[in-house]
């Protein structure tokens, strides 16, 4: 369960960081 939660919050973290690249 933990390791699945971290896994979303990577993914989540690299999206926003995509999202500034993108601005």
């Amino acid at each position: 369960m933990v390791g699945a939660v971290l896994v979303q919050n990577t993914r989540w973290l690299n999206v926003e960081r995509a999202l500034t690249r993108m601005r």
